[in-house]
């Protein structure tokens, strides 16, 4: 186990326990196997992912605000370009900030971000690859940024040029 998954689970287990990790975080051996490419031709709406429309309104957004992120990043072009060790410093640094105990959520969400390097941690990697499954559907065309914000939000966000 990498440094980065010690951290995460190290804070999880003493900060929050595993009874308090998002409930998108358990729910991966549902997925259908392969790639994301591959796993994006199966489905045509976020909510259609499997358990994602039972999820709680809050996890749905974050799951939204990770895949965009993802996807607004793969069209310009300018994925982070932190190194694995950079990242890892990070995401350590976060699991034993006061950040991390006032908001758990945000453990996770890093590791959303910053985990793809070596592969998600097993506590979140449903919610990972998730994440990656709508980035790849946006890139695929199947999903809009529209209609994916209208299912896991509710309704579209403000554009700029609203």
């Amino acid at each position: 186990m990498n440094r980065i998954h010690t951290a995460i689970l190290a804070c999880f287990a003493f900060v929050l326990g595993a009874s308090a990790a998002p409930s998108a975080g358990n729910d991966y051996d549902a997925l259908p196997h392969g790639t994301p490419s591959e796993v994006a031709q199966l489905f045509h709406s976020a909510l259609a992912v499997p358990n994602v429309a039972d999820w709680h309104p809050q996890d749905r957004t974050a799951l939204l605000d990770v895949a965009t992120l993802r996807y607004k990043n793969r069209l310009i072009d300018r994925a982070p370009a932190a190194s694995p060790d950079r990242a890892m410093r990070h995401v350590e640094q976060l699991a034993q900030s006061a950040l991390a105990r006032e908001f758990p959520n945000a453990l996770w969400q890093t590791c959303a971000q910053y985990g793809l390097i070596e592969g998600p941690c097993a506590q979140h990697r449903g919610f990972v690859n998730r994440a990656l499954l709508l980035e790849e559907m946006l890139a695929q065309g199947q999903l809009t940024l529209d209609t994916m914000e209208t299912e896991l939000a509710g309704a579209p966000r403000p554009k700029l040029a609203d």
